[in-house]
């Protein structure tokens, strides 16, 4: 049975929709009974600052939002020491700290120094002399950031952690799909057909995008998310080179068919990847680690019979070298997902 965590990243776009509308009605609700000034700006704030799909992004472009807009507060604030005026003071001024701060928009802070450049003008725009409106619009987005840190945090939370784990799942799952395909094909006398990896790539690609939202929202994750991506792009381009190669073709397929074991091993090989992609999928079952003396593939050393026929063919030492080179590549998978589990269960 899926979790309520599962069911928020399924139906994403629903959720993602109820969390701005619910923080836009707590932001109104606190605008009409307190009636302040300008209190518009703070669902405006809410909407631009949760439009990230997952807690961690929200929480940084939130913080980066109160970091640039407090900047931009305390600077274009500082505007109003002089009298009102030295209007060619206000705008000279204006103008250099625009500046710098528009410098800072190509760096690692983008947002924070975008965000001080605009309360700059927000604040300092219209001249000398209108200090209430500058005041009111600078606590209505601090505010409002806040709210939307809260309710990210709390309201139907999307994490980039559930999502990476679900999504290797169905990796580990479709991957075993296409890899039994190949192992079946191999071992047929039928006319050689490509296996589609559209489907596998797709998941592959949405794997990798959440590498930098996992970032946000859990740094202590990040070396084991990165190494499990790592894994995986791996075992994608070698089963890629495998099912490249027209083995039916090549000289050394009748002496892939002959050694049974090897296809054993590779059917073997394939349920350990349902098998985990099923653990990633049920919260109930705990991650298993495949220990490598588990997988027959890498003990397999076969000896092949002597032949009247003196030709040897590379390609069949490169088939078992790139199907070994898999398995390893699942055992070390499993440990690193182990891992992050682990730290997941920690956090928690």
């Amino acid at each position: 049975m899926k979790t309520f965590h599962q069911q928020i990243i399924k139906h994403m776009r629903l959720f993602h929709v109820l969390r701005i509308i619910i923080a836009s009605i707590i932001a109104f609700s606190i605008d009409i009974i307190f009636k302040l000034p300008y209190g518009t700006w703070a669902p405006i704030t809410i909407i631009v600052v949760m439009s990230a799909k997952y807690s961690g992004e929200v929480s940084d472009k939130a913080s980066q939002r109160i970091l640039g807009t407090t900047i931009g507060a305390i600077l274009g604030l500082s505007l109003y020491f002089f009298p009102i005026d030295n209007v060619y003071w206000h705008y000279g001024l204006l103008i250099v700290m625009l500046s710098v701060s528009l410098y800072f928009t190509l760096g690692k802070y983008s947002y924070s120094a975008i965000l001080t450049s605009v309360t700059l003008v927000l604040v300092a725009g219209s001249g000398p002399g209108d200090l209430h409106i500058a005041l009111w619009r600078t606590t209505n987005v601090l505010w409002g950031g806040l709210v939307a840190i809260m309710a990210s945090q709390y309201l139907f939370p999307a994490k980039a952690t559930d999502h990476f784990k679900l999504a290797c799942g169905d990796f580990l799952r479709i991957f075993h799909q296409n890899y039994s395909e190949h192992n079946a094909l191999v071992n047929s006398d039928d006319a050689y057909r490509e296996i589609q990896l559209s489907q596998l790539r797709q998941t592959l690609n949405k794997i990798t995008s959440l590498e930098s939202s996992i970032g946000h929202e859990s740094p202590e994750m990040k070396l084991s998310v990165k190494k499990a991506i790592a894994c995986q792009v791996r075992m994608f381009n070698l089963f890629e080179n495998i099912i490249q190669t027209q083995w039916r073709h090549q000289y050394s397929k009748e002496k892939v068919q002959e050694i049974r074991a090897l296809s054993q091993a590779k059917e073997q090989l394939s349920q350990m990847c349902e098998l985990l992609g099923e653990d990633l999928l049920s919260p109930q079952k705990p991650l298993m680690v495949l220990n490598k003396k588990q997988l027959d593939i890498l003990a397999l050393y076969p000896k092949l019979a002597p032949s009247v026929d003196g030709r040897t063919d590379i390609s069949y030492y490169g088939y078992l070298w790139l199907n070994r080179e898999l398995a390893r590549q699942v055992a070390e998978l499993s440990e690193w997902l182990c891992q992050f589990e682990t730290i997941k269960n920690e956090v928690l």
